[in-house]
């Protein structure tokens, strides 16, 4: 089973700290190993964020709180949701081992998601709720979803 969203537009809320890394609160802040290849410095100024400066995102008057175009995000994305393969044995080998049915399965929820979004930590499907607050203030700030594989064994004698 796939599920996806064809097109979603997500500017990240100013707690939403696996976005904006230390430009939020550089106390706790989340940062991506690859954060600082982002960051304009006189090395670097075409980066995609400005010169790093923590509080830009949280405060409101921070240049990052203001919304513009540069970090709005597109929420597209298609994820393969379940997936299960299974064999079951043919009669002719059942009969020998005197069993009725016999299925062996593998399954698997949330294997991969390809998507626009410009960060490998923010769940694409979650990221415009903040669940933590009573109003949805778009700061992902919610667990992604696991993968989870399962394997099975059905004997009926």
């Amino acid at each position: 089973m796939f599920q996806g969203i064809g097109k979603q537009q997500w500017y990240p809320g100013n707690n939403a700290d696996k976005f904006w890394g230390p430009f939020s609160r550089p106390y706790y802040s989340f940062v991506d190993k690859d954060f600082l290849k982002d960051v304009w410095t006189p090395e670097n100024p075409n980066a995609y964020f400005p010169k790093l400066r923590g509080y830009e995102a949280l405060n409101d008057r921070g240049e990052l709180n203001v919304k513009n175009d540069r970090y709005l995000q597109d929420l597209a994305y298609i994820r393969l949701k379940n997936l299960t393969v299974g064999f079951s044995l043919p009669e002719t080998v059942l009969k020998k081992i005197k069993l009725s049915k016999v299925r062996v399965y593998l399954s698997g929820e949330n294997l991969f998601t390809f998507t626009k979004l410009r960060s490998n930590y923010i769940d694409p499907e979650q990221a415009a709720g903040d669940y933590n607050n009573s109003t949805v203030d778009a700061n992902a700030r919610v667990y992604p979803f696991s993968k989870v594989y399962s394997f099975g064994l059905d004997v009926s004698f």
